[in-house]
């Protein structure tokens, strides 16, 4: 009988989800099975000996170190608070932005800019906005209700973009809901989010669900929240969203589909043929290890189900398997503990322990010019948000622009730290919760960074002007301002191969392609708003370009 019922929960369709690393990526469920229907009631039964979440509510209460949600005056304080000074215009899908920071710009175009799972851009579709607003805030609390300041905090400070103005099938959030999601993500350590630019957190189309989800589906991998996650009770919903953001986090990590976590509960598979394809079958040897009935299932759902135990029932975790318990520690919640108040409230840090190994040679460091312009090119994003913001002036000495080359030589010293953990059984896997790490860096070498600015923007002035004749003869052959806020350069980081020096299938740049996207199209209104006859179609010249980049980086 159990083995007919696991048969049944592997058939269950997936929803294919892909994350930043476009060529690279991998499929993650969109699990939904995350939900009790009358099968994992009855395969619940046969693991009678566990729980099927790995939290109950009463352990989510009386967990330690529970966090509030922010009001809307101090969610605004922080915006305020962490703006670079950079301000700019811009027309944002209809709303006309003035003299407002770039960071809200950029948060606003993620919030209301149409795209599918994928995170790419749906061109064709997007609305267009009507408003009196010129500032972000006021935007996004006319267009997103009473939950507005609190998604554009959301966007900005972790990552996630909680608007169903940025995907088709999803239903507004009010306030409250969004507050129980919210707290989900609060309650993992500072510095684990953002571990991308932009995750879908979006409560899906009220009254429906994603073709093979069953009706007692919660919530997805996407992350996506369903009708039935609304009436669950408050613990059920924090651990759910706890369960998901594991899964969210897998997905940057590799973490859960690695041989080291396969180990940890001797997971077998076992590939057959499927009514539509290849099925994969999982079986856990170390049954011992795992820790709920859902997290029995397979892998990620036993990855997903250890990161809700770690932090809301940890001993449970920790008795079952101490390996586990170490695994999550280091590789999601960076060193962090929440056995009791004390030790979460006082928190020492995974990252800072792989922070002090690495100082010495931190110390000792006299980088060369070289590898001041190879660190330069950590900034690439930054730039071509700043461009597609409307900016003006110099790129290189923008506020923005040069916060980021102050930090830039962080990004060495993350790889020094993910070195010296290689040999942990997390190893492997902690480099993007390391993205937020910040070691104070020896002011020289600020300075240096910082003043590193004329032979990186040679190079920018030279890398562009042999890649974006090519971009415009593709997307956009005759220039005219109409053309340049409708035409589609979603693809135009294909072409830039030359500024990036790296392999086609470079994760980076496939990150940063809305922003390169979006600075492709402030070139194009801009050469167009500078020509003498601003309303007369024509091909981009060459002294146009050439002029245009020599003011950005000159």
């Amino acid at each position: 009988m159990k083995k007919n019922l696991f048969a049944i929960l592997l058939f269950i369709p997936l929803i294919g989800f892909s994350h930043d690393d476009c060529e690279s990526c991998r499929q993650v469920e969109g699990h939904p099975a995350e939900g009790l229907s009358e099968w994992t009631a009855s395969l619940q039964q046969a693991s009678s000996s566990l729980n099927w979440w790995s939290a109950t509510p009463a352990q989510v209460a009386a967990a330690p170190c529970r966090q509030s949600i922010p009001s809307d005056a101090q969610m605004r304080e922080w915006l305020a608070a962490f703006d670079s000074g950079t301000k700019a215009n811009k027309n944002v899908n209809g709303l006309s932005l003035q003299n407002e920071s770039v960071e809200n710009i950029r948060a606003l175009e993620h919030l209301t800019t149409l795209k599918d799972w994928r995170k790419n851009p749906l061109t064709a579709q997007q609305p267009q906005y009507n408003s009196t607003c010129t500032t972000a805030l006021c935007a996004a609390t006319e267009l997103l209700g009473d939950s507005g300041v609190m998604a554009l905090y959301m966007q900005r400070r972790y990552g996630f973009t909680a608007s169903h103005l940025a995907y088709n099938e999803t239903s507004p959030w009010t306030r409250a809901q969004l507050s129980q999601a919210l707290t989900g993500v609060l309650e993992f350590p500072q510095g684990v989010f953002p571990m991308e630019e932009a995750r879908p957190f979006v409560r899906f189309k009220a009254g429906q669900l994603p073709a093979g989800y069953s009706q007692s589906t919660v919530a997805d991998s996407i992350v996506r929240f369903f009708d039935r996650w609304l009436t669950l009770p408050d613990g059920e919903k924090h651990a759910n969203t706890s369960h998901e953001l594991g899964h969210a986090i897998a997905a940057e990590t590799g973490a859960d589909r690695s041989s080291a976590w396969y180990a940890l509960s001797g997971w077998e598979v076992q590939t057959f043929q499927g009514p539509t394809g290849p099925v994969e079958s999982y079986k856990a040897t170390i049954k011992e290890a795992i820790v709920s009935g859902y997290g029995s299932t397979s892998p990620v759902e036993d990855f997903a189900e250890s990161v809700a135990a770690y932090r809301y029932n940890p001993q449970h975790l920790r008795t079952r398997s101490p390996a586990k318990y170490e695994f999550i520690k280091h590789s999601v919640f960076n060193g962090v503990e929440y056995t009791s108040a004390a030790a979460c409230s006082q928190p020492g840090t995974y990252s800072a322990q792989l922070a002090e190994a690495v100082r010495p040679r931190l110390e000792a460091w006299n980088p060369t010019t070289a590898d001041l312009n190879r660190m330069s090119k950590a900034c690439l994003s930054t730039i071509f948000t700043t461009m597609g913001s409307g900016a003006p002036g110099a790129m290189l000495t923008s506020s923005p622009v040069q916060n980021c080359l102050a930090d830039a030589p962080q990004t060495e010293v993350r790889q020094w730290m993910n070195e010296s953990a290689a040999s942990r059984p997390w190893g492997a896997h902690i480099e993007p919760m390391l993205r937020n790490t910040h070691v104070e860096l020896p002011p020289t070498l600020v300075n240096r960074m910082q003043g590193a600015t004329t032979s990186f923007g040679a190079q920018m002035r030279q890398s562009l002007t042999s890649v974006l004749p090519t971009v415009f003869q593709v997307y956009l052959p005759s220039l005219s301002r109409s053309g340049c806020q409708q035409a589609d350069f979603s693809q135009a980081y294909t072409y830039y191969t030359p500024v990036y020096q790296t392999s086609p299938n470079d994760p980076e740049r496939y990150r940063a392609r809305v922003q390169i996207a979006e600075s492709v199209r402030q070139m194009c209104l801009d050469v167009v708003q500078a020509r003498s006859n601003p309303n007369t179609p024509g091909p981009l010249k060459t002294q146009e370009m050439t002029s245009y980049l020599k003011k950005l980086f000159p």
